[in-house]
């Protein structure tokens, strides 16, 4: 019997052992996400130039393909880093493409790609970065440039730089490139972005020239050219085009700019619907050149002491109307040039006064008969351009004041830096306000090209730029109560205003007693839409506690608020029987207390033990 009463004992300090050793589990430190991670993409780089000087050369040197239309020859994919040119294809008519390449060549008077005599060409979606010339075309025809990215490093400019130069190649097209040089300071006639010499039949349209030293797209002894949609910001000029006939120049845009658009020693051309914006010098000169059309043009903010259009050495036999010339200067010193239609057309000026005709100053005399007054209309963006990733929200609110638009259309810049139409459509006439809503896209920064027409043939484009931000998950707000009060049942009431755009989906209150003690978590219900509420297990009168809430959005990222330090008061409903109690927490008291009952019952059970074997001795 004396071992069952040992064993009894035994194992009751073991169980109590035990029990008060185990511990919650706590609620540790920050919480965090890892991001996604990234896979790299290795390539095999080579410094050796590729050289092609006949048809029979793409078969011998196993490049795929065919050479017929629908099966090209294919050069894709290489990485080349030389001082040589590093492509090189000649006296070919096969069908050959040169695609995804990474070309580098930095050497002095080299070429990057370099076509001569062939036919057939595409050269797409390659990365070229250059000094001399980036891709050149000589004697070639029926060709094609295509969207490709050309980088001029920040190294001194040397007379005859271009980023692609075609001299005497017929029907090629040039399309959807991205140009970029040193940020301009002074420039020189010598450079270009696009040089056309000598060709005819070829397309420049949708390209993207910014921050280079000379002329952006420049035609010179070129004929029958088509430019279209192209966009040149910071050179030297915009558009030249010089000694070339019967070109079409439409709906392009010069910024930044010291000519917008010149035309010198012409004849035939039609410049149609183009904006000249922002120029330090004059927005269009015509010189020396004749029977050429100016129709639909704009020409804004031009610098002071300079001409929006210009009609100077002898310029002869030019038309022009429904130009916007929203600026103070213009200059005629030609001859039998027309500011109007002959019917009843004539320009927009935000200089007329509205009454008679308007003389166009200069030597030749020249009157507007039918001028039109025109105030410029404005539109504003008036929503935020930052948004969290995820959110399904993402607007872009328009107003205007003055004239109403009749439609829009809202682009978006890629990677390659062209614009893509995200939107469009008819501005409703009962709408003062145009609400549009994005794309979803990554975390980046995102150029948005916003463009507005009115009635009258007007247009006005604002540039914008959209954040897409990594999620910084909710905003919390913790009640800032100087002390905190139990209610009638000992519990403490915690609150916090926690706002997320996404909408919250959970809530922690962690809380501990000393700063350096174990957190304790206690999940939060919503009361209100904002409003978050968590129950503290009663603690001793004037015990200070650390609070902090944790809060996570509906897409997973998690924030928490800054710790609060706050004493609790009992005096209000002091609870029953507590006031001999030692600060501690709930949970140990729990324990404290489970403990304490089971050696009770160890006691109970030895008295018990010791009675009977006390009774067994006197023969009860």
């Amino acid at each position: 019997m004396g071992n069952l009463r040992k064993m009894l004992i035994v194992s009751c300090i073991t169980f109590c052992l035990l029990v008060t050793l185990i511990r919650p589990i706590r609620f540790q430190g920050e919480i965090t996400s890892d991001g996604p991670g990234s896979n790299e993409i290795f390539s095999i780089s080579s410094d050796t130039p590729v050289v092609i000087t006949s048809d029979a050369d793409f078969t011998n040197q196993g490049w795929p393909g065919t050479g017929s239309l629908s099966t090209p020859f294919v050069i894709e994919d290489l990485i080349i880093k030389s001082n040589q040119t590093c492509i090189s294809i000649s006296n070919t008519l096969s069908n050959f493409v040169i695609r995804n390449c990474t070309l580098t060549n930095l050497g002095a008077n080299t070429k990057v790609i370099e076509l001569t005599n062939v036919r057939n060409g595409s050269i797409l979606s390659n990365n070229i970065t250059f000094n001399l010339i980036g891709i050149d075309l000589l004697s070639c025809g029926s060709s094609v440039i295509e969207n490709n990215t050309l980088q001029r490093p920040d190294i001194a400019y040397e007379s005859g730089v271009h980023a692609i130069r075609l001299y005497g190649s017929d029907y090629v097209e040039i399309s959807r490139n991205f140009i970029r040089g040193r940020p301009f300071i002074t420039g020189s006639s010598s450079i270009g972005g696009i040089l056309l010499n000598l060709s005819t039949d070829c397309t420049v349209n949708g390209n993207s020239i910014n921050s280079f030293k000379g002329r952006g797209v420049y035609l010179e002894n070129s004929g029958y050219c088509i430019v279209t949609n192209n966009w040149v910001d910071d050179c030297l000029n915009g558009f030249y085009i010089r000694a070339s006939n019967d070109c079409f120049i439409e709906n392009n845009i010069a910024t930044r700019t010291h000519m917008g658009f010149g035309v010198w020693v012409g004849i035939n051309h039609i410049l149609n619907g183009n904006r000249a914006e922002k120029n330090l010098g004059e927005g269009f000169i015509i010189a020396n050149s004749y029977d050429c059309e100016l129709i639909g043009n704009i020409v804004r903010d031009v610098s002071e002491n300079h001409n929006g259009i210009e009609l100077i050495y002898g310029a002869a036999d030019n038309i022009l109307y429904v130009n916007f010339i929203l600026c103070d200067n213009v200059l005629d010193e030609g001859s039998n040039n027309a500011w109007d239609n002959g019917g009843d057309l004539g320009n927009y000026w935000t200089s007329y006064d509205g009454s008679g005709t308007y003389p166009i100053p200069g030597a030749a005399g020249s009157v507007d008969r039918f001028p039109r007054q025109y105030i410029i209309p404005a539109i504003n963006l008036v929503s935020i351009t930052n948004f969290e990733f995820g959110l399904e929200s993402r607007v872009l609110n328009w107003t205007y004041t003055g004239q109403a638009p009749i439609s829009y259309t809202l682009e978006r810049q890629d990677d390659s830096q062209f614009y893509h139409l995200e939107n469009e459509g008819k501005w409703p006439a009962s709408l003062p306000t145009l609400s549009l809503y994005l794309e979803h896209m990554d975390v980046g920064e995102y150029p948005y090209r916003f463009t507005v027409f009115y009635a009258d043939g007007f247009s006005q484009t604002e540039y914008t730029i959209v954040y897409i931000e990594v999620p910084s998950g909710p905003d919390i707000t913790l009640f800032q109560d100087d002390l905190y009060y139990p209610n009638r049942d000992g519990e403490i009431r915690v609150q916090a205003y926690i706002e997320d755009n996404s909408g919250v989906s959970k809530a922690i209150l962690a809380y501990n007693t000393s700063f350096d003690e174990e957190w304790r978590n206690v999940t939060m219900v919503r009361n209100q839409i904002e409003l978050w509420t968590a129950m503290v297990p009663l603690l001793a009168d004037g015990t200070s506690i650390f609070v902090k809430v944790y809060a996570s959005d509906t897409l997973g990222n998690w924030a928490v608020s800054d710790i609060i330090t706050r004493k609790f008061l009992t005096e209000y409903y002091p609870p029953p029987n507590t006031t001999s109690l030692t600060p501690t927490t709930r949970d140990q008291l729990y324990w404290v207390g489970f403990a304490s009952g089971s050696i009770i019952v160890v006691v109970i059970g030895i008295l018990y033990l010791n009675q009977r074997d006390r009774r067994i001795e006197k023969g009860f």
